[in-house]
C-alpha cells in the first residue's frame, strides 16, 4: 500500500471514532452531547483495533473519493490492519471544533499519528434518526 493509502485507512478509523452513533445509547442528549459520547466509544473501538465495532459508525451512505463505499473502506481497513498500520495509534481531539448545522455536523481537525506518521482529517456526519452517523471524510496530507 502507498504511504498515502495507509494514513487514509488509519484517519478512517478515526473518522469513525469521531462521528459514530447508536440509535439506542443516548436519548435525551442533546446532539452535541451525542456526538462528545459517541466520539469517545468510537475512539476506543479504533484503538482495540475492533473494525467490525467501528464500521458500526458509519452510515450505508458513506462515500469517500479513494476508498467508495462502505465495503470499500472494510476492505481498506481490514489490509491495513493485517500489516500492522494500525497499530499503537494516537487520536487527539483536543484542537478538534464540533459544527452543527441542521442535520450536517463537521469535526476539525482530528489527529492520528501511527507508524504511517501524522495527518489530521475532517469528519462529516448527517443526523440519521436519533444518531449520528459517518458519511465522509477529507484528510489533510
Amino acid at each position: 500500500m502507498k504511504r498515502t493509502t495507509i494514513a487514509l485507512s488509519i484517519v478512517a478509523l478515526a473518522a469513525a471514532a469521531v462521528l459514530g452513533g447508536c440509535a439506542t445509547c443516548c436519548k435525551g442528549m442533546t446532539d452535541e452531547e451525542i456526538i462528545a459520547k459517541l466520539t469517545e466509544e468510537c475512539i476506543a473501538a479504533a484503538l482495540a483495533q475492533d473494525l467490525d465495532k467501528l464500521l458500526t459508525y458509519y452510515s450505508d451512505d458513506f462515500s469517500h473519493y479513494e476508498f467508495g463505499d462502505k465495503a470499500g473502506l472494510k476492505e481498506f481497513l481490514d489490509g491495513a490492519k493485517d500489516m500492522g498500520y494500525l497499530e499503537g495509534l494516537e487520536v487527539s481531539m483536543e484542537q478538534a471544533k464540533t459544527t452543527i448545522e441542521g442535520d450536517t455536523a463537521t469535526i476539525f481537525p482530528v489527529i492520528i499519528e501511527g507508524p504511517f506518521g501524522s495527518t489530521e482529517i475532517e469528519f462529516t456526519s448527517k443526523k440519521e434518526g436519533d444518531t449520528w452517523k459517518i458519511i465522509g471524510m477529507d484528510i489533510a496530507m
